[in-house]
């Protein structure tokens, strides 16, 4: 059913090797808000100071904030707007957790 798709794709915990994706839209999440997020659980046995590296491979919010000047320096780890090359973002512990959310969840 539906709610197997978005089980697939959102709120869960992955492996530090897996890929994760965003949601498909459908005729039950368009223009409707959406928060997505997952938990990046390092491998049983990890020392403490593990870290996790992250990589986008691609990443595109089109309503960003490129006519202000918001940026994340008051809320560090928000990012908003466009990655056209892959980003890598290294946690600080062994524990990562990545929020999506729309209000407006499109196929743009």
């Amino acid at each position: 059913g539906s709610s197997d798709t978005n089980k697939d794709h959102c709120n869960k915990t992955v492996d530090i090797y897996e890929d994760v994706t965003s949601p498909e839209v459908t005729n039950q999440n368009i223009g409707r808000p959406l928060t997505c997020s997952y938990r990046f659980r390092s491998l049983k046995g990890s020392p403490r100071d593990f870290v996790l590296r992250l990589r986008f491979k691609k990443f595109k919010i089109v309503d960003g904030n490129a006519k202000t000047d918001v940026s994340n320096r008051r809320e560090p780890g928000m990012f908003c707007g466009e990655a056209e090359q892959p980003q890598t973002f290294i946690s600080e512990t062994s524990y990562l957790k990545v929020v999506f959310h729309t209000d407006n969840f499109t196929d743009q």
